[in-house]
């Protein structure tokens, strides 16, 4: 076997994982995906440098499939299912809408003193 079909198995093979990972996420509950999110606020959340302490659902979506190198081609089939995720944040108090433009625009989310909380404390879903 050549190095380029070993190569292009692999890639297969990432591409079939960020696949079949963007449709367990999809298919969860509303507030099983939001317990997915929310540790994405604690360290090593979805905050790029400079961003304080703010994410918008794509970032959200990146940082879910940060170990899925080939992800990229399915992350806007995650957006529907994070703005839901995040109304239900919004809704425990885990997260606050920055409102300048709608979450189903691109708006911004920040983590709530609560979501702080419950993140270190792993109390997440009892909010939920």
């Amino acid at each position: 076997m050549s190095p380029l079909f070993g190569r292009s198995g692999e890639k297969a093979a990432q591409e079939e994982a960020a696949r079949a990972e963007v449709a367990r996420l999809s298919t969860l509950s509303v507030s099983a995906l939001a317990a997915e999110i929310m540790p994405g606020f604690g360290p090593g959340g979805p905050r790029p440098p400079g961003f304080g302490t703010s994410a918008n659902s794509l970032q959200i979506a990146n940082w879910l499939m940060a170990s899925h190198p080939r992800a990229e081609r399915y992350l806007r089939q995650l957006i529907r299912p994070i703005n839901e995720g995040i109304q239900a944040l919004v809704t425990a108090g885990l997260v606050e809408d920055l409102g300048r433009v709608p979450i189903s625009d691109g708006g911004r989310v920040r983590v709530t003193a609560l979501g702080e909380t419950a993140v270190s404390e792993g109390t997440v879903r009892e909010h939920l």
